[in-house]
């Protein structure tokens, strides 16, 4: 009899154990399937992109933004969050992918279970992508009038944001952090929705600008801005601030930088004089980073180009840009005007590309060789600080036996060398002792 107690204790945990812990679900009335299927929208969109959102208009709709099923070629089909007007001749704008990574197909199913996941599965049953918030105690699901999807708990609280998953474009309200949610990356092209090599990254001490190349282990920062003195970045904040008082009718568009989660400065971009909440900051698939601002009052031509990092009335010109002439092409004035060739420089066109090389041979130059051309800049040098106090000769020994590099550039006069993985826009200098060297089969 002395022992019941025990007997009576272990009993008693052993429930506790065993009993399942208790989380809210989602009502029935609001879970949901949607099949992607059906006709096509007739209204015009970017990349020249069918979609249809019958189904998901009801549940996710709050102007200017929807969800659709959306592709651009075959059938590979990208869930998105759509920026813009229907009932007008405005284009609209695909602001949020889901499953850029993973296209799914017709018959592909959105699922709300009561579990609180949301789920898009192909039309074979494979998962494409999901919030991964089974059992997390959410109640609903909303797409907000600044056009954050969320899902929330009984007490409204986000279990799940999209502003926290970024694609290619920040809305007025969302950010980016170095230790969360620190980048957004471009698509590959204008047909071609995949990631591209474009990131925009916010890293501890500033912005960036990076070009991906398979060349090289490293990103390749081809713009950079960086904060004075020792602040360490909490927050970037993409918004629009109304400005008013005594002469003052405008809004501002730009960032607001944080320092230990506490208010920094802001970084004016753009001056508009009508309401510009509904603006978009977007990184392009040519590596030009823009916001364009929707102006709900306008039937035609609703959106407007307002800040462009590289042209425009930008301080940074189009030649600053890699992807300005393509593979390989001088620029001036904003302009494509030459193909460097081992014969001189020539008329450029899309055809002009770098040299075939041969197979790659670490141990030195034998089967390559260099040209040179004169008074022009990489994009590296505006981004980099390349190796200094060198030669020419031991600029070209490291390319030699750099199999990733392409050709070198050259400041004769600081005796600056900058290795390049991608040749790209070489924009004219005018200073002659600024040079490239082109790598080519002896």
């Amino acid at each position: 009899m002395s022992n019941f107690p025990l007997y009576c204790s272990i009993f008693i945990i052993s429930l506790i154990l065993f009993v399942p812990t208790a989380y809210s679900t989602v009502p029935p009335s609001q879970t949901f399937t949607v099949t992607n299927t059906g006709d096509f929208e007739n209204f015009g969109t970017e990349y020249g992109a069918d979609y249809r959102y019958s189904g998901l208009d009801v549940i996710f709709r709050s102007f200017p933004f929807f969800l659709c099923f959306y592709n651009t070629s075959n059938d590979a089909f990208l869930l998105s969050i759509v920026m813009g007007n229907t009932d007008t001749e405005s284009v609209l704008r695909f602001v949020w992918d889901a499953n850029r990574a993973h296209p799914v197909r017709e018959n592909a199913n959105l699922t709300f279970a009561r579990d609180g996941n949301l789920v898009l599965r192909d039309s074979d049953g494979t998962i494409a992508w999901q919030t991964n918030t089974a059992n997390k105690g959410v109640v609903g699901i909303r797409l907000l009038p600044n056009g954050n999807l969320v899902l929330y708990d009984s007490k409204k609280r986000y279990v799940w944001q999209s502003f926290d998953n970024p694609s290619d474009t920040l809305l007025v309200g969302q950010s980016l952090r170095p230790n969360g949610p620190n980048k957004i990356v471009a698509r590959s092209g204008n047909r071609d929705q995949s990631n591209g090599p474009y990131s925009l990254v916010l890293e501890n001490k500033g912005l960036a600008l990076y070009l991906q190349s398979p060349n090289s282990p490293n990103p390749l920062q081809y713009y950079s801005v960086e904060l004075t003195g020792s602040p360490t970045l909490t927050q970037l904040l993409f918004n629009a601030t109304p400005q008013t008082g005594p002469g003052l009718a405008y809004y501002q568009l730009g960032y607001h930088l944080y320092v230990n989660n506490s208010y920094f400065n802001s970084d004016v971009l753009a001056k508009t004089k009508y309401n510009s909440t509904f603006s978009i900051l977007r990184l392009g698939y040519d590596g030009n980073l823009k916001i364009y601002t929707f102006y709900k009052d306008i039937d035609t031509n609703s959106w407007e180009v307002t800040y462009s990092l590289f042209g425009g009335n930008s301080r940074f010109g189009e030649c600053e840009l890699p992807s300005k002439c393509g593979a390989l092409g001088v620029c001036d004035n904003d302009q494509c005007v030459g193909c460097p060739t081992p014969k001189g420089l020539l008329g450029w066109s899309n055809g002009c590309q770098p040299p075939k090389l041969p197979p790659c041979d670490k141990r030195g130059s034998n089967n390559v060789d260099y040209y040179k051309v004169v008074d022009v800049e990489h994009f590296l040098s505006f981004g980099a600080y390349g190796e200094g106090n060198a030669t020419v000769e031991q600029c070209r020994a490291m390319c030699d036996k750099d199999c990733g590099c392409l050709g070198f550039f050259f400041w004769e006069d600081l005796h600056r060398c900058f290795l390049a993985p991608e040749l790209m826009t070489l924009q004219k200098a005018y200073n002659t002792a600024h040079v490239g060297y082109i790598k080519k089969a002896k």
